[in-house]
């Protein structure tokens, strides 16, 4: 692992409270609901891919991953 180096760009993220820098914190200081489930909503995971195929095959984890690093 010597000479391996790492370089952080930016960040993202794609969570149940908000997808989107500004929406997540955004959603981590507003009122939570009574339940404890959140689910990831509005996410369009087409804006992410270049191939609607690729879309459908990609798992819900790895758009969701795609996403948070564009």
């Amino acid at each position: 692992m010597a000479g391996r180096r790492v370089a952080v760009t930016g960040i993202g993220a794609v969570t149940p409270v908000g997808i989107g820098i500004d929406a997540f914190w955004r959603g981590l200081n507003a009122p939570q609901p009574d339940t404890a489930i959140r689910r990831v909503e509005d996410f369009e995971p087409d804006a992410f891919f270049d191939n609607p195929k690729e879309t459908r095959r990609a798992d819900r984890f790895t758009q969701f991953a795609i996403a948070a690093a564009a």
